[in-house]
């Protein structure tokens, strides 16, 4: 399966990079499954900008997945009975897309010692394309429209770390 994709980085200035990509996302079907089973298949686009400008950092950058066959696995965790586990499921056409943002900044303390911190946010969204009814626990009735089931709408995070020419510490 050729996989292509196309990479871009453009620097205008010293410390402004625009970035940009197109992908395509494979992933093949285990071998035992089901003869209707067809292997993921998708198209992903990101792009954005970051910042790097004494001692600050940010980047912003936005995302689009498009899914032609999500498949789904069954573990034991994710609430399949014993004879269903391992099974591989198709779940149709998902689009997931949103933005990625992070800011960051290094202070020097001394010669020697640095205190560095950032704080990074993820927007994410998605939605089923068409409607069917899936095997797959986590699935079951699909309407177009629905969400994709156990994908976090925001993730943040946050870290603060003390940096020495022989370690740092970190904290978030």
């Amino acid at each position: 399966v050729g996989l292509p994709g196309l990479g871009l980085h453009l620097q205008p200035t010293p410390w402004l990079s625009v970035v940009g990509g197109v992908h395509r996302g494979f992933s093949p079907s285990s071998p035992s499954a089901e003869p209707d089973t067809r292997p993921e298949t998708s198209a992903n686009v990101e792009a954005g900008a970051r910042v790097d400008h004494r001692g600050v950092f940010a980047e912003v950058m936005g995302f689009y997945n498009a899914y032609e066959n999500l498949t789904g696995q069954c573990t034991f965790s994710s609430g399949c009975a014993d004879e269903q586990l391992g099974q591989q499921f198709n779940a149709g056409r998902v689009h997931v897309y949103g933005a990625e943002a992070l800011v960051g900044a290094e202070v020097e303390l001394s010669a020697l010692f640095s205190l560095y911190g950032r704080l990074t946010y993820t927007l994410t969204q998605s939605r089923f394309a068409n409607t069917f009814v899936s095997g797959f626990p986590q699935f079951g009735l699909v309407e177009a429209g629905d969400r994709l089931p156990y994908v976090p709408e925001h993730q943040g995070m946050a870290n603060l770390g003390f940096r020495h020419p022989f370690g740092s510490v970190e904290g978030g």
